[in-house]
C-alpha cells in the first residue's frame, strides 16, 4: 500500500520537512492563469483586427467620397465646357449672321458701334428705339423680306440682243482689285450716260464688255423687272457670283421736273434671292440661275454703310462720310438696314423732309434746297438725292 503524504492540522499536505506541499496548487493555479492570458491576447488581436477593419473601411469611404467629389467636379467642368462651347457656337452663329465687313479696301467703314442690341420697350414715334440686331451672314437674305414679285399669266417676249455702238474707255487704277474695277466701271458708265443723255438700253452689254476687257467674267442675262422686260449682269468677283442691275442704278429725273439725275448702288452686288425679292425674275428657260449667294461684294456690305438698328447719330456719321467722298450736287446718301423694323423707323425719318434736312445739316453742314427720297423696301435700302445751297 502506497504511503500517503503527511497532512497538517488543516488537511494540507506537507513534505518531510513540515512545509506545505504547494506544487499541486501551483499547477492548478497556472492553468486558469494561462487561459486568462490567452483570452486577453486574442481579445487584443480581435480589437486590433477590428480597428484595422474600421480604419480600412474609413479609408475606403474617404477615398470613395474623394472619388465622388472628383467625378462631380469633372462632370461640372464638362458641363461648363459644354456650356462654353454652346455659347461660343451661338455667338459665332450670331456674328456670322452679321454683314461681313472684311472686304478689301472699303471706301467707308460703318462705326464699330453700329451693331446695337434691341431695346426692351416698345418703339415710340417721337423717339424710336433700337431695332433687333439681326445681322446677316454671307449667303443669307434679310429677315421679313417684302416680296414684290407678282404672278403673270403671260411673260413678255424675249428681247433680241442689242448691239453696242461704242464702248466707254475706263481708266482703272493699276492697283485696283476686281471689286473696285467693277465699281469704277459701273459709276463711270452711268455718269457718262446721265451727262450725255444717251439711252440706257445697252448699259448691260456695255458694262459686260468693259469688265471682260478688264479680265472680270461678266454675262448679260434677261428676265423681267416688275413685269417689264429687262437685262442685267451676272458678274464674278473673287470666285463668287453677284448680280448687278446697272440700268436701275441710274436715276433719271422726269422731264421738266427740274430735278437732277443720280447714280446709286441699290442693285450692285446682289444675290439671286435678293434680286428675286426686289422684283427681278430671271428667264430660266434661257438662263440657268447662278449660285449667287454671297454678300461680300454687295456695295453696302463692302463699304460698311448699313445699320442693324435705327440710330440717328450713326446715320449722321454714315451720311458725313459719304458727303466727304462726293464732289458736289447732287449729293447721294445711301444706307441699308438689316431688318424690317429698323428700316421702317428710318423710312419715316426719310419721308419727313424737315427731319431729314436737319440730320443732313448737322452731319454735313450742307444746306439742302431739295431732297428726293427713294426706297427699295424689299431689301431695306433708303436713298436721298440732295441738292444744296452753296
Amino acid at each position: 500500500m502506497p504511503q500517503m503524504p503527511p497532512y497538517d492540522s488543516y488537511g494540507t499536505p506537507v513534505n518531510a520537512y513540515g512545509a506545505q506541499n504547494t506544487q499541486l496548487h501551483d499547477v492548478e493555479e497556472e492553468a486558469p492563469q494561462a487561459s486568462g492570458y490567452k483570452l486577453i491576447f486574442w481579445l487584443l488581436i480581435l480589437a486590433i483586427a477590428a480597428s484595422l477593419t474600421v480604419l480600412g473601411l474609413w479609408s475606403a469611404a474617404k477615398g470613395l467620397a474623394s472619388l465622388t467629389q472628383k467625378l462631380t467636379d469633372t462632370s461640372q467642368e464638362m458641363q461648363d465646357a459644354a456650356g462654353s462651347v454652346v455659347g461660343a457656337v451661338n455667338e459665332t452663329i450670331n456674328l456670322m449672321t452679321e454683314f461681313p465687313t472684311d472686304a478689301s479696301e472699303p471706301d467707308y467703314q460703318a462705326p464699330e458701334s453700329d451693331v446695337t442690341q434691341p431695346s426692351t420697350g416698345e418703339e415710340q414715334a417721337q423717339e424710336p428705339e433700337e431695332a433687333e440686331n439681326t445681322a446677316l451672314e454671307p449667303g443669307d437674305v434679310m429677315q421679313e423680306p417684302l416680296d414684290t414679285t407678282q404672278e403673270t399669266e403671260q411673260q413678255p417676249e424675249p428681247q433680241e440682243p442689242t448691239e453696242v455702238d461704242h464702248i466707254l474707255v475706263v481708266n482703272f487704277d493699276e492697283n485696283a482689285d476686281d471689286w473696285h474695277k467693277a465699281l469704277t466701271a459701273h459709276d463711270a458708265l452711268l455718269w457718262d450716260t446721265l451727262t450725255s443723255g444717251s439711252s440706257a438700253t445697252t448699259l448691260p452689254q456695255e458694262y459686260a464688255q468693259i469688265l471682260e476687257g478688264a479680265g472680270i467674267p461678266c454675262t448679260v442675262v434677261e428676265g423681267t423687272f416688275n413685269n417689264e422686260q429687262l437685262s442685267w449682269c451676272l458678274v464674278q468677283i473673287d470666285d463668287a457670283n453677284y448680280y448687278i442691275d446697272i440700268i436701275n442704278d441710274l436715276l433719271v429725273p422726269a422731264p421738266d421736273s427740274g430735278q437732277n439725275g443720280a447714280v446709286v448702288h441699290t442693285y450692285f452686288g446682289l444675290s439671286y434671292e435678293e434680286m428675286r425679292l426686289s422684283g427681278h425674275i430671271l428667264d430660266e428657260s434661257r438662263f440657268e440661275p447662278a449660285a449667287a449667294t454671297s454678300l461680300a461684294a454687295n456695295f453696302f456690305v463692302h463699304n460698311g454703310i448699313y445699320l442693324n438698328a435705327y440710330d440717328e447719330v450713326l446715320l449722321g456719321q454714315i451720311i458725313a462720310k459719304q458727303a466727304v467722298s462726293q464732289d458736289g450736287d447732287p449729293y447721294v446718301f445711301e444706307v441699308r438696314f438689316t431688318n424690317a423694323r429698323a428700316f421702317e423707323v428710318a423710312r419715316q425719318v426719310f419721308l419727313d423732309t424737315e427731319n431729314l434736312r436737319q440730320i443732313l445739316s448737322e452731319a454735313t453742314k450742307l444746306q439742302p434746297t431739295e431732297i428726293a427720297a427713294h426706297e427699295v423696301a424689299a431689301i431695306y435700302i433708303l436713298t436721298a438725292i440732295v441738292t444744296t445751297k452753296r
